[in-house]
């Protein structure tokens, strides 16, 4: 497991280097798989609300599916999560998005009520459940 783990960048060449380092918050590599952790400090809507309302989406910045995209194809990643703080209407993981044929994004809940053992260990537990 690496935290902040930066050795893919964006673009692999310009002008005879690399640039705009990734730095995924937590990238865990197990047997030949790779899983990327990304922690957002938002608040979201457990349920999507009509387009017609301007609040779709569940309240996910499109910046953010963008950036664990790029983290899912720069580290060879097919599950992706976005962690965000648990609330009233966000207490359960959200349908999974498909964002091509191999690689999905998971969006989950963190309690931070709960003691961090055993938040760490419900994610890991349902991280694991997609290998």
């Amino acid at each position: 497991m690496r935290v902040q783990e930066s050795s893919a960048h964006l673009v692999d060449e310009h002008v005879g280097a690399p640039k705009f380092k990734l730095r995924p918050d937590i990238l865990i590599r197990h047997k030949d798989k790779a899983m990327v952790f990304d922690t957002k400090w938002k608040q979201l809507k457990g349920q999507e609300l009509g387009s017609n309302s301007g609040a779709s989406n569940y309240g996910i910045d499109q910046a953010d599916m963008y950036q664990l995209y790029a983290y899912g194809k720069k580290y060879a990643a097919e599950d992706l999560f976005l962690v965000y703080p648990a609330n009233e209407t966000f207490q359960k993981p959200l349908p999974v998005f498909g964002f091509d044929a191999t690689t999905r994004l998971h969006v989950v809940p963190f309690d931070l009520t709960n003691s961090l053992m055993n938040e760490v260990e419900k994610l890991a537990t349902y991280a694991l459940s997609f290998k």
